[in-house]
């Protein structure tokens, strides 16, 4: 632990007096997958090997969660969909990023009204938000200085935003509010995906099931 403390504080020292922007010539995107793809559109361009359990319905995150480390919207209905690729007792998730093993991928989806304005739980009415990969890594401060320098490489310079103790977050933002975030939390790195975007549809699906419930449109799809 003193060991990811002093790696940490001598990165902070390092960049928080030059809080340059990266480069937004480029939109930052998840595997080559465009945002806003439903949930079918995107299993049908992930791989084969790479087998996601269903995509539930939750509570959304502020999507600045994935980029800051800190949550500032409040959404207080089920309006994402979630859904996760990790190793277990009969599937070995068997993929590497940037030479590191993956211990798990997370995928985002905002649930999208129908074309009258109405909730909708089905796949099709989905769009791909963010996605996380979640590194299996020995040196948790050699991983996350060498992810920096390929991202760097990819992307420009980082802007580093407040970290609290033990947690450091570096951000590289592209064009239309998209970004791509490398994590170092503790023993463990993250890299986040984000389309910021993604809030405003929260939102929208958010009044639909408000004014659905105001006007007794059931949501409900039990038992269906």
């Amino acid at each position: 632990m003193k060991k990811v403390f002093s790696f940490m504080l001598t990165l902070l020292l390092m960049t928080c007096s030059a809080f340059a922007l990266s480069d937004e010539s480029q939109e930052i995107i998840f595997r080559g997958i465009p945002w806003g793809v439903s949930i079918p559109e995107f299993l049908e361009q992930v791989s084969e090997d790479i087998k996601f359990d269903d995509f539930e319905e939750e509570y959304a995150n502020d999507l600045r969660k994935y980029i800051y480390g800190s949550e500032i919207l409040n959404f207080n209905e089920k309006v994402q969909r979630i859904g996760y690729a990790e190793s277990n007792w009969e599937y070995k998730l068997d993929l590497q990023v940037a030479g590191y093993a993956v211990d798990c991928i997370e995928a985002i989806f905002a649930m999208k009204p129908d074309e009258e304005g109405l909730p909708t739980h089905d796949d099709e009415h989905t769009a791909l938000v963010a996605a996380n990969y979640w590194l299996d890594v020995d040196d948790a401060p050699a991983a996350f200085a060498d992810l920096t320098e390929k991202l760097t490489g990819l992307y420009g310079e980082p802007a580093p935003f407040d970290s609290v103790p033990y947690k450091v977050y570096l951000v590289w933002r592209g064009e239309n509010d998209t970004f791509v975030s490398l994590n170092l939390s503790y023993a463990s790195v993250y890299i986040n995906y984000v389309d910021l975007k993604g809030n405003d549809l929260f939102k929208i699906a958010e009044e639909s099931i408000v004014s659905a419930k105001k006007a007794g449109t059931p949501t409900s799809t039990d038992g269906l």
